[in-house]
């Protein structure tokens, strides 16, 4: 059931993959109308980057995800 809504909602409102922060955006919006839909709480999108802050990754795409390490 849950793949089913996946696709209605991606044939809605395909994912925007322009950059990290509106991908983010756009799978908060999606997880959002999921919630909906299950009688859940929605989450405020516009909090998305103080919730999920960006990795700390160089130009060659690699990424350090270790809490509070800098490079």
């Amino acid at each position: 059931m849950l793949a089913v809504l996946l696709d209605m909602l991606q044939g809605r409102d395909p994912p925007v993959v322009s950059s990290g922060r509106d991908f983010a955006v756009w799978m908060c919006r999606t997880h959002n109308a999921v919630n909906r839909r299950i009688g859940k709480p929605c989450f405020n999108c516009d909090l998305v980057a103080a919730r999920w802050a960006p990795l700390d990754c160089d130009e060659h795409n690699s990424c350090d995800m270790t809490l509070g390490h800098k490079r």
